[in-house]
């Protein structure tokens, strides 16, 4: 098994494909044999050994002919379960889907195809990828490499854990409340919510909508910043080719401005990952990045809201009409005793076009005033990924019921969510970074937003930030610390 080979990162793969040093069928299948050396990990799915092999093999055929390839030809890599991948059972995590062969990629996924790479695998997601966790009645319990007592996070779970125990090169992941950002920050690894619109987020399982969910955005993920460039450069303009796969880095940490949110209020935040962060930031100062911290700009609880409102009302497409009655039933009749979360997601099911037009404004004048924030094009706001580090496994049904602990305090499971929720909320480009282990020796990532369109400039600032920080660790083994 080529372990020192499939464990460097993406980019240098590439260039090993390129000059003919390693075949993509070495590849493909040095990957199959560690996906089935660690199955505790839990997070490819979905694996179709024969169909990788033989595209494999077609691309070192072209090779060795002497044909023009695309930038990715021949990299094996996974892709998120929630997309439809012409060929791979493609499930959502849902039973109803367990074998659902979609004939087409979705449009995001064919950019992958077009630039070469070797589809090989899903990654594990919880049903509908409606969970901060990642597990499923079709494929079980996802893992974290770190800790296999807790969770990668969700819904990208199986994505972030897969890159972390290096099962895959780069993945292709979806973000609206978090998705891409938390399991990053809880694997090691790092992840692009792209500006909303930015890439097409049509194919998703069972591929029959044509209209693209409120706040739902496609992005990559991978182990090293450089390798989120590349493969973003990928899926976007096309720009990234072998040759160029490792340029020199395009902005220097100096060159960027940042203005942090961090320990100055906010949402609460465990002090664990506080330090660490802290610590993170000390480092990029020294290493020449201007920082100004300041509180946060804006009314960040009544943001949440509006957001949770909008995120609910954006899955009314995937409810039946009895369902839809249902809620209009129980919100009339809610009593005091109705949760608030519960209230939540039943008002934003039901709401109205009026109402929803009316928390739209206000989406757009919180988008203009942190936009406002960011004065010049390599500005950025640093908030935590992430108020807690992963969590231990906890499937108790509902998910409305589970708890965290914050600084001691019960805090609601899905205020893991609560930072991720201003670029989501605001169409706003996000990157989460990973900069650093508690303690205890758990990820931390810190949280990059920008404006809109300024995706790239994000990657760059991670890739300086990088440089500063070191490449993160892995996990000390492939399959993590022992479950206690």
């Amino acid at each position: 098994m080529l372990d020192d080979v499939i464990t460097r990162p993406a980019v240098e793969q590439v260039e090993l494909l390129r000059r003919r040093q390693v075949s993509s069928r070495e590849l493909v299948t040095a990957h199959l044999e560690r996906i089935g050396a660690h199955p505790e990990i839990n997070a490819v799915v979905a694996v179709d050994d024969a169909a990788a092999l033989r595209a494999a093999d077609a691309i070192d055929a072209a090779r060795a002919r002497g044909e023009t390839l695309g930038p990715l030809a021949g990299l094996p890599m996974t892709v998120k379960d929630c997309w439809d991948v012409a060929g791979l059972v493609s499930t959502d995590g849902d039973p109803r889907w367990r074998d659902h062969r979609p004939t087409r990629d979705a449009p995001v996924v064919a950019r992958l195809r077009a630039a070469g790479a070797v589809l090989f695998g899903k990654s594990n997601v919880p049903i509908h990828c409606d969970d901060a966790q990642t597990y499923n009645e079709v494929y079980g319990v996802t893992r974290n490499p770190w800790d296999l007592a807790r969770s990668p996070g969700g819904s990208s779970g199986g994505a972030a854990a897969a890159l972390a125990a290096c099962l895959t090169p780069l993945e292709l992941g979806s973000d609206i409340a978090g998705s891409i950002r938390l399991p990053a920050s809880w694997c090691g690894v790092y992840g692009l919510k792209t500006t909303f619109g930015s890439l097409p987020a049509t194919g998703l399982v069972p591929g029959e909508r044509r209209s693209e969910r409120d706040m739902l955005v496609a992005g990559p993920m991978a182990r090293t910043a450089r390798d989120l460039l590349f493969l973003f450069d990928v899926l976007t303009d096309g720009r990234a080719d072998a040759e160029s796969a490792s340029a020199p880095p395009p902005t220097p940490l100096s060159a960027f401005h940042a203005v942090s949110w961090i320990g100055t209020g906010g949402f609460e935040t465990d002090t664990t990952v506080t330090q660490t962060l802290e610590q993170a930031l000390a480092r990029l100062s020294a290493g020449g990045l201007a920082l100004t911290r300041a509180a946060p700009a804006l009314p960040l609880d009544t943001l949440l809201q509006s957001f949770y409102l909008l995120l609910t009302a954006s899955g009314g497409l995937a409810v039946d009409d009895a369902a839809f009655d249902a809620a209009q039933r129980e919100v009339a009749a809610a009593g005091p005793t109705l949760s608030p979360l519960r209230r939540v997601n039943l008002e934003g099911l039901t709401l109205d076009h009026r109402s929803w037009l009316r928390l739209h404004e206000e989406r757009v004048r919180a988008r203009e005033q942190i936009e406002r924030l960011l004065r010049r094009e390599t500005d950025v706001l640093l908030v935590p990924t992430v108020n807690v580090t992963a969590q231990r496994h906890d499937h108790s049904e509902p998910p409305q019921d589970r708890t965290i602990q914050v600084n001691g305090e019960t805090r609601p499971f899905y205020s893991v969510c609560d930072w991720n929720s201003i670029a989501s909320y605001t169409y706003l480009p996000a990157v989460s970074i990973p900069i650093g282990l508690t303690p205890d020796g758990l990820p931390v990532g810190v949280q990059a937003i920008g404006r809109r369109g300024s995706d790239r400039t994000l990657v760059e600032f991670a890739l300086a930030c990088e440089q500063a920080l070191g490449v993160p660790p892995r996990p000390t083994t492939a399959a993590g610390r022992n479950a206690s």
